[in-house]
């Protein structure tokens, strides 16, 4: 095959803006990978895409198996979606919130997702925007309860108005605990 280049474990990019330490995760592009080297700005660097990788992590609890986003911002990994995060891997290990790292299964090409499940939300009794993060209108949008208060009333949740790009709108019984799920 004469086209072949390499297997693509690792790859070669240009070491960004504030360069790269061997070992500490960085993202160029939808690319998030682990310096096999220490480089300044603008040389070139290989990066690890795939593998298992001790890493940092939020401080949320972690679980073996969960699906992991990469939050550039804060420089750690978390297996809470929000809007901008990335999905870059599976956690290998499950983890404390206290715990400073997680194991990554790193999938190689990170991607945004096309399904947002939301944490679990409580109903005001108003309407709740709810920021899903898929970058599009929602081909489909599902409102489940999880719980509710302690003293019985006769719950409804409705999808109050049609999403948007940006956010899901739901009205939900005070008290009641609900998730949403949408598909790009």
């Amino acid at each position: 095959m004469q086209n072949f280049v390499q297997w693509g474990d690792t790859i070669a990019v240009t070491a960004p803006a504030a360069g790269t330490v061997s070992g500490i995760p960085i993202q160029i592009g939808h690319f998030i990978g682990i310096p096999v080297t220490t480089e300044t700005a603008g040389t070139t660097v290989e990066i690890a895409i795939k593998g298992v990788f001790n890493c940092p992590k939020a401080a949320v609890a972690i679980s073996e198996g969960d699906p992991l986003y990469w939050d550039a911002t804060a420089g750690n990994f978390t297996n809470v979606y929000a809007p901008g995060k990335l999905r870059a891997g599976t956690a290998v290990t499950t983890q404390l919130a206290g715990d400073a790292d997680v194991q990554v299964k790193l999938t190689g090409q990170a991607q945004e997702s096309d399904k947002f499940v939301s944490a679990t939300e409580t109903g005001t009794g108003a309407q709740q925007a709810i920021p899903h993060g898929l970058g599009v209108v929602p081909s489909q949008v599902m409102l489940a309860l999880v719980g509710g208060p302690a003293a019985y009333t006769q719950p409804t949740m409705t999808e109050s108005q049609a999403a948007d790009a940006t956010n899901v709108y739901v009205t939900c019984t005070t008290g009641w605990e609900y998730q949403v799920l949408a598909l790009a």
